[in-house]
């Protein structure tokens, strides 16, 4: 992790645009890994405009940094010649000679995660994890069927956004990506699980804790509660209770 607010400082305002701050970073050539590249603006200017890239991918185009910390992501990257390039750049819409491109952190990581689906099966049994939007968030008897896949997003905070295979569809036909969520943003012991459209918050994060027999409890983010199945409800709970171990397996 690379963290410091950095900025190109040079006058010139137009003459600029497209010119800024550039990082490399050595890594494995032969592995992909997501970037994540924070940009908080200490100084709260309302007119600076920044692009960010990530081996010349855009992945944020005229962002204005003003007031809040944003986290830009980029998934499955492949080292250039075994090299990761991130650079903020001047937008066109930040002319003012002052208003120059800034990056605050840039965290590199390992994506072992991307375009690799898995089942999560209850301990102990072929039941594994299930949705779809006609039945919704349930367990089912395992069966390698796309409604029982789900994929692991790494986020910045070391956690996992745990994303379903299939979407849910809405009534123009349009197609959300739907995840694991506590409902509500709760933080209360018993509070429903279920699935959301995918945004970011702290409720559909999760943590996995590998267990001595291999299976894993997941952790809430949000509420340091467990996910657990019970008489055919996901709810949050205290760790020790039954239906809170899973395994997961990848599907090849």
């Amino acid at each position: 992790m690379f963290y410091s607010v950095r900025y190109d400082y040079t006058d010139g305002g137009e003459k600029n645009v497209g010119k800024g701050v550039t990082y490399k970073f050595e890594v494995d050539k032969d592995e992909r890994y997501a970037v994540f590249v924070g940009v908080k603006d200490p100084w709260n200017e309302k007119d600076r405009f920044i692009d960010i890239k990530v081996n010349g991918k855009l992945i944020a185009n005229g962002h204005n940094t003003y007031n809040t910390l944003e986290v830009f992501e980029a998934f499955g990257i492949k080292a250039d010649n075994g090299v990761i390039t991130v650079s903020s750049v001047r937008d066109e819409k930040s002319l003012a000679a002052h208003l120059d491109p800034i990056i605050s952190f840039i965290v590199i990581a390992k994506d072992t995660y991307s375009g690799v689906f898995r089942s999560i099966k209850l301990s102990g049994t072929n039941m594994a994890l299930s949705y779809s939007p006609q039945k919704g968030l349930g367990v089912e008897n395992y069966k390698m069927q796309d409604e029982q896949m789900w994929s692991l997003k790494y986020t910045v905070y070391g956690s996992y956004v745990i994303l379903a295979k299939v979407p849910y569809v809405n009534d123009d036909k349009s197609e959300t990506p739907q995840c694991l969520d506590v409902a509500n943003g709760s933080r209360e012991k018993g509070a429903q699980v279920i699935t959301y459209r995918e945004n970011g918050n702290a409720n559909q994060r999760w943590f996995f804790e590998k267990q001595e027999d291999g299976s894993y409890l997941i952790k809430s983010e949000n509420s340091g509660l467990y996910l657990t199945y019970n008489n055919g409800r996901f709810t949050q709970e205290e760790a020790g209770k039954e239906n809170q171990k899973w395994v997961l397996e990848v599907i090849k």
